[in-house]
């Protein structure tokens, strides 16, 4: 994937939604047992920068979130540090 000219890594991975795993999770629109789908984007913009962003949705309403995933990562401009 390229994000605003950058080659990223892909990552997409699905797990099933419990609510207490040792840690608080909140999934909105999950259910204990449910399939929770992701997608990991990272994109090294040098050896001190990069970027990632994380979608997570449930498997049954992946199809409606993932356009506008999309959409977001098309929309992402990188800029300079200056000091």
């Amino acid at each position: 994937v390229l994000v605003d000219g950058h080659p990223g890594a892909v990552l997409d991975f699905t797990t099933t939604y419990h609510a207490l795993d040792g840690v608080i999770l909140d999934q909105p629109g999950a259910s204990e047992g449910d399939t929770i789908r992701g997608r990991v984007i990272l994109v090294m913009l040098s050896s001190t920068r990069q970027f990632k962003c994380l979608m997570l949705a449930p498997e049954k309403d992946w199809k409606n979130f993932s356009p506008n995933f999309e959409a977001v990562i098309q929309s992402v401009k990188f800029f300079s540090i200056t000091d």
